[in-house]
């Protein structure tokens, strides 16, 4: 769970105005301190993850592969299984003046495959 922000972006460039990933709950650390964000929304879409403010976490949070491994007694790994689909296909926010769902998946990635 995240939270979105309007924010005008002089330090990344005109074209990353625009909704931006602020986690107020960060579960890792992020240049030595428990914070992620501003990402912009656009580059998390576009993959321009050389940003910074965490755009490549973002981007690996909603991009990401599931994958289940066999780990052998001699430490060596089978990789068994592996969904490309399944993470970050439904991203959704609350509806203004409802408790209905708005799909903003098309904001942060486009349709797999693409």
């Amino acid at each position: 769970v995240w939270n979105e922000s309007w924010f005008i972006r002089p330090d990344l460039g005109r074209s990353y105005n625009g909704w931006q990933v602020l986690d107020a709950t960060p579960q890792e650390q992020s240049r030595g301190i428990f914070q992620c964000g501003p990402a912009s929304v656009l580059a998390i879409k576009e993959g321009d993850v050389d940003l910074d403010y965490d755009t490549l976490f973002v981007y690996s949070e909603v991009n990401a592969d599931c994958n289940r491994w066999i780990v052998y007694n001699d430490g060596t790994k089978k990789r068994v299984y592996c969904d490309t689909e399944i993470i970050g296909r439904s991203i959704s926010t609350k509806a203004v003046g409802s408790n209905g769902r708005v799909d903003v998946t098309a904001n942060y990635k486009y349709p797999e495959g693409k």
